[in-house]
């Protein structure tokens, strides 16, 4: 994966996750493209991805688009501010940041391709007020594991521990090969 790529996510890792209490708002599977905002500094394999929402005319009349501005309107302090933004992909689109999931490639069904190339969202100040958004969604989870409905914690600590296990097994065959 790469930043500002966008992906859709396996159903297998909702299905998985789901069977351990994570839930999730409308995995609408491959309908669905999350953007892939941020590599994890610490675990190497580990990303960050933030599902995203067409604006649609049934979303501005029922009343959502109002209720996303009404969360984007709080202080930047405080945690409701960080919880969505909208801005554009290819068109403007609701980013559900407080809705982020630890992900990797493994659980990457593909790439969002939009006029026959992958998709990936250049670098704009929207990007760098989502990923002040994400770390600020981050910060919260790591005073309160599993605080938020995907239970991110619980997901990435899975993660990291297959990430091991991949290295482990990497390791594993490159000492047979060099015994042979």
């Amino acid at each position: 994966m790469i930043e500002n790529g966008l992906y859709i996510v396996s159903e297998s890792y909702f299905d998985k996750f789901k069977k351990l209490g994570c839930s999730f708002k409308d995995s609408k599977g491959e309908n669905r493209p999350v953007f892939c905002c941020l590599k994890d500094l610490k675990f190497d394999g580990l990303y960050w991805a933030i599902p995203l929402s067409e604006i649609t005319e049934e979303k501005i009349e029922n009343g959502t688009i109002d209720r996303v501005k009404k969360y984007m309107n709080y202080k930047e302090n405080s945690l409701g501010w960080a919880y969505y933004h909208i801005a554009k992909t290819n068109k403007p689109a609701i980013y559900n940041i407080s809705s982020v999931l630890p992900i990797t490639d493994h659980y990457i069904e593909r790439k969002w391709i939009l006029n026959q190339k992958h998709f990936v969202i250049p670098y704009t100040s929207a990007i760098k007020i989502i990923r002040r958004k994400f770390k600020r969604i981050l910060s919260e989870e790591n005073r309160f594991p599993n605080k938020f409905e995907q239970h991110i914690t619980l997901i990435k600590n899975i993660l990291i521990n297959e990430l091991r296990e991949i290295n482990i097994t990497q390791k594993d065959i490159a000492t047979t090969k060099e015994v042979l």
